[in-house]
């Protein structure tokens, strides 16, 4: 899709509706707001930072499901995630600040987040892991 923020409601609601078919018995709602957010936070990011608003470049979402988890990734022609030592800070209730909050957001509600190359690309892949299952479909 054109790398907009306008485009960001319908991703985030098409990512729900295969969550919710796909995985919604083996996540908690709070766990699928999570996840949203966190995908949110992402395509934010890359929206402003890595393609400085440009929306003639591409912003491709990924949805890549398994039997133990759910692997959203977002993929940009940005330089990709600053060093570990280069992160903002995490949130401070005694001195909040505007902006700076999307790593923290993605690191709190997702079991991984981590930046790759491919293809000359940068990718932002999170991972949610998903409840067991029992053999009548059922979460214990």
């Amino acid at each position: 899709m054109p790398s907009r923020a306008s485009y960001l409601c319908a991703v985030r609601g098409v990512v729900r509706g295969f969550v919710e078919e796909f995985a919604g018995a083996r996540m908690t709602e709070e766990e699928i707001s999570g996840l949203q957010m966190s995908l949110q936070e992402a395509c934010i990011n890359v929206v402003r930072h890595a393609h400085g608003g440009d929306a003639t470049k591409q912003l491709v979402v990924g949805i890549v499901p398994d039997k133990e988890r759910l692997i959203l990734e977002i993929e940009d022609f940005g330089p990709g995630l600053p060093p570990r030592e280069e992160h903002p800070p995490d949130p401070d209730p005694e001195n909040p600040r505007e902006g700076g909050y999307g790593l923290f957001i993605m690191r709190e509600t997702m079991d991984e987040v981590r930046s790759e190359r491919r293809n000359g690309k940068h990718v932002l892949v999170l991972v949610k892991l998903l409840r067991e299952e029992t053999a009548d479909g059922e979460t214990p």
